[in-house]
């Protein structure tokens, strides 16, 4: 059995092989609650796998995935959520430097489609997730008139993203009642510690808004040609949400035939 601190042997294994090692190795970081880690060597496993179309192993693998992915979402979602509408350069660089060092938390920040700046200092907050193994997330907030969407970082530009309702008083009890299917409400733009009225608003509307993201992409990418061409058009959808436990798990029934 591989140790958790031994690096996974390359050299001189056939690809099976090497997916199993992969697998189990990914397992032993889950079981041991180091889900990044574990996420990671599932991810690898998984790419392995389906290049080899080996339904066997995928299912093992979208077992694990799901409940690492699903472990760390909610570790995200619990921890420091941080908003931001800022147009201010400085400030965001200021708010990102603060964010990427806490162990875990999500983090919002506005732009307007195709800002390059914005996409960049997200996709720096998922560099700096996988390097320290915390459960880092962010999304993005686009800017539409006076209006704000939520959008994800892996396909910012898809349906114009979630509409987003602004909760001015955290203490009224219609609070967590969103007024349309696929509304997320949020608190206003501030930094939000973990157990605040703020943080549990924001966390469970983040954790709906991730899998809507990726059930309204499934929806509109609806292919069912054959079991490997859906499962292709379902492993882009989890690149929007690693953790979408509906996509996960129809990926789970067609890999196991």
């Amino acid at each position: 059995m591989t140790s958790m601190n031994q690096p996974l042997a390359k050299a001189n294994k056939l690809p099976k092989e090497h997916v199993s090692l992969l697998c189990r190795a990914g397992e032993q970081y889950l079981a041991g609650g180091q889900y990044v880690e574990a996420q990671r060597l599932l991810r690898q496993a998984e790419t392995q796998a389906w290049r080899q179309r080996d339904g066997i192993a995928l299912a093992r693998i979208y077992l694990s995935l799901t409940e690492a992915s699903r472990l760390l979402r909610q570790q995200a979602c619990e921890g420091m959520i941080v908003i931001s509408t800022q147009d201010d350069g400085m400030v965001r660089r200021r708010m990102m430097r603060e964010f990427v060092g806490e162990r875990a938390g999500t983090i919002l920040l506005g732009g307007r489609s195709g800002d390059r700046l914005v996409l960049k200092m997200l996709e720096r907050v998922q560099y700096a997730a996988q390097k320290r193994g915390y459960a880092l997330e962010a999304l993005l907030l686009l800017r539409c008139g006076q209006k704000w969407r939520v959008a994800s970082v892996a396909d910012p530009t898809f349906a114009a993203g979630l509409p987003v309702c602004w909760v001015q008083n955290l203490s009224d009890q219609r609070a967590g009642k969103p007024g349309h299917a696929d509304e997320i409400l949020l608190p206003p733009a501030g930094v939000y510690p973990p157990g605040s009225a703020g943080a549990k608003l924001a966390g469970e509307s983040l954790l709906a808004a991730h899998e809507l993201l990726a059930l309204k992409w499934q929806a509109r990418h609806l292919v069912r040609a054959s079991r490997w061409v859906e499962m292709d058009w379902l492993r882009r959808a989890i690149r929007i949400d690693p953790a979408c436990e509906p996509v996960l798990m129809r990926l789970l029934a067609l890999a196991g035939g």
